[in-house]
């Protein structure tokens, strides 16, 4: 069992050959995993050998201390929402309240956040700017095409809206 993220310079976890004679000497390892970290299982046959590998992993649910740190994965860059467009839905003939669509760049929670201030720097800074007010949260929602309905009804004067991805700190 080895881990990093590039096959130039894996670290070696843990290793076993044949722990056991039933059945066909095989093999077993056991180690303490790290979260977001990517392993590599290396398996190989006895002299020549070939075949069917099976593997069984399993999670005895017991806290432990990795011996071997790991390397983890970079977060994700949170890509900003496009195509942003807002729409007046209708309800029968009349006018009913907005509707936005968006294309959600990844899988994550979204916000819809709106303000009044026209002056505003297009950052609701995830609800540190007292200008901008948090309209819905859409939670889990899957990358591609979305759409948001307002509640019904329209604000007096205007309001700019923005959607925004919960995404991890990097």
């Amino acid at each position: 069992m080895f881990c990093h993220p590039d096959c130039d310079s894996l670290v070696c976890v843990t290793s076993d050959d044949d722990f056991c004679t039933t059945p066909a000497l095989a093999s077993q390892v056991s180690w303490c995993s790290v979260l977001g970290a990517e392993y590599k299982v290396l398996v190989t046959a006895f002299s020549a050998g070939t075949g069917t590998f099976a593997f069984i992993v399993t999670d005895d649910g017991v806290a432990c201390v990795p011996t071997v740190v790991c390397p983890t994965a970079p977060a994700a860059p949170c890509d900003p929402v496009v195509d942003l467009a807002a729409y007046v839905a209708t309800v029968g003939n009349v006018n009913d309240h907005l509707r936005i669509h968006f294309t959600a760049p990844q899988d994550e929670t979204y916000f819809v956040w709106s303000t009044t201030n026209s002056n505003n720097d297009g950052d609701p800074n995830a609800g540190a700017d007292p200008d901008w007010t948090l309209e819905a949260t859409l939670p889990n929602l899957l990358a591609g095409p979305q759409t948001w309905d307002a509640p019904a009804g329209f604000p007096a004067g205007f309001k700019i809206y923005v959607v925004t991805a919960d995404c991890p700190a990097p």
